[in-house]
C-alpha cells in the first residue's frame, strides 16, 4: 500500500491555499490543481509498504511522535519547484520549518529505516503541494505571479498531531485515507 506521514490542515487554512490556486487557474498549460481538503504537510513519503508492515510502520510513527512536542508553524510564499528555468513541475505554499518540525521528519527518516524504506536523499523541504503541472509553455507567466504575491500568507497552523495515510492513485486524482494518527507530546 503506497503511503506517507503528514500533518494535516485547518480548512481555514486550506481556503486560502484555494485562493491561492485562483491566482493561477486562467494561466494555459496542463495543470493538475491538488483538491483543497486533499492538501497536507509530507513529513515523509514511505512508497509502498507491505500490508503485513502497516502496523509495525503505525508503533514506529507512535514512537515518533512522542519525541516531539505540539509546534505551530507558519504558511506563506508562493513558489515553484524547480525554482528557475522553462519548464515548471510543481506550484507550492513555502511553510516557516520550525526546528521541531525538522526534528519529526529527522525521527521518521531514522525509525522508518526499520522497514527498509531508504532516508530520502534530499533535503527536506516542507512546503504544501498545490498543483502539479504536467506541460506548460509559459511558465514565465507562473513566476511572474509568484513574484506579484511574494507576500501571500495563509497563517499559522497547529501541529499537534500526525496521520499515517494510504494514497491511492485514481485517473481523477489521489485519494487519502487515513490509517493512524498520534498525537505530539503537549507544549
Amino acid at each position: 500500500m503506497r503511503c506517507f506521514i503528514a500533518l494535516d490542515l485547518d480548512e481555514s487554512i486550506r481556503t486560502k491555499l484555494a485562493s491561492a490556486q485562483e491566482l493561477f487557474r486562467d494561466l494555459p498549460g496542463n495543470t493538475a490543481w491538488v483538491k483543497p481538503e486533499q492538501i497536507h504537510l509530507t513529513v515523509k513519503f514511505l512508497g509502498d509498504v507491505p500490508d503485513k508492515k502497516l502496523n509495525q510502520a503505525a508503533r514506529l510513527l507512535e514512537q515518533c511522535t512522542q519525541q516531539v512536542k505540539a509546534f505551530d508553524f507558519s504558511i506563506g510564499n508562493l513558489g515553484a519547484f524547480p525554482p528557475s528555468g522553462r519548464q515548471i513541475r510543481v506550484l507550492w505554499v513555502g511553510v516557516n520549518a520550525p526546528p521541531d518540525l525538522s526534528k519529526l521528519n529527522e525521527l521518521c527518516e531514522q525509525a522508518f529505516a526499520e522497514l527498509d524504506i531508504a532516508p530520502e536523499t534530499r533535503t527536506f523541504s516542507p512546503h504544501l503541494t498545490i498543483a502539479r503541472i504536467k506541460y506548460t509553455a509559459q511558465a514565465e507567466d507562473f513566476r511572474h505571479i509568484i513574484t506579484q504575491h511574494a507576500d501571500f500568507a495563509a497563517g499559522t497552523q497547529l501541529a499537534d498531531r500526525v496521520v499515517l495515510y494510504a494514497s491511492e492513485l485514481r485517473p481523477a486524482g489521489a485519494v487519502h485515507t487515513p490509517l493512524a494518527a498520534f498525537p505530539l507530546r503537549k507544549r
